[in-house]
Order: C-alpha cells, then structure tokens, then sequence
C-alpha cells in the first residue's frame, strides 16, 4: 500500500490531494504488477502510452510516495478482515480518498468509518470522474 500527495507529473496529471489506492499486489511501492500489465504491448496500445511513459511514471510515483505503517485498530471491513490494514493504512496517511474496486470497501460501515477520518471511499470510474471535474 502506498499513499501519495497528488500532484502534476509525467506523463499523467493529478489535483492537489491524497489518495490511497487498495491492492495486495506486492513490492515497495506496490506499481510491479501495473507495470508488467502496462508493458504488454496490447496494454500499451489500448492506453496509448510508452514503455518510456510507464517508467517515467513509475520513477515518479517513487519520487512523490510515502511508505506508512499503519496501527491496527478495530475490525472494519467486515465482510473481509484481510482488508483492514489498507484502511488503517489510508488512514495513517491522512488520505482524502480511498480508491478500491472491492465492493467490501464500500459496505455502509467502512464509508461510516472513513468519513470519521475525512476519507471518502470511491472506485477507480468515480475518481476518474472527480479527478477530469
């Protein structure tokens, strides 16, 4: 899990605030998987971005990235405990959104929970949205 402050960078455009993007993908700054899927020329085409584009935008997101470790606290999402660290973890960070396509994320309670914090909870379409508004 990483959280980062948004900001403008190559080659994607971001607004001024904190994200935390959900995953259990694995590595330091959680982009291995995204990038492998980004590098097949299929991917590259559909998105119309560059191999030189992805490892710009990789070496960006290392730049800007914060590591935080999150404090446990008490259950959350409820249907799937597992997750509850990426909550904590956006949390922690003093993220304004939480982005995850796991409908776990947005049972009443975890949005409950989040908006305690200031955090909303949203899917990659509505932040889409939020972020071209």
């Amino acid at each position: 899990m990483a959280a980062m402050a948004a900001r403008t960078g190559p080659p994607f455009h971001r607004k001024e605030g904190k994200a935390a993007c959900s995953g259990r993908e694995s590595g330091p700054l959680k982009v291995a998987p995204s990038l492998a899927a980004t590098n097949n020329p299929q991917m590259q085409t559909l998105l119309a971005i560059t191999s030189d584009e992805i490892h710009d935008h990789v070496a960006y997101l290392r730049r800007v990235s914060r590591i935080v470790e999150p404090s446990p606290g008490i259950p959350v999402v409820l249907t799937d405990p597992q997750d509850d660290p990426i909550v904590y973890t956006a949390v922690t960070a003093g993220a304004d959104i939480l982005c995850a396509r796991d409908r776990s994320f947005h049972m009443p309670n975890v949005i409950s929970f989040c908006e305690r914090f200031g955090m909303r909870v949203m899917d990659e379409i509505q932040l889409l949205n939020r972020m071209q508004s």
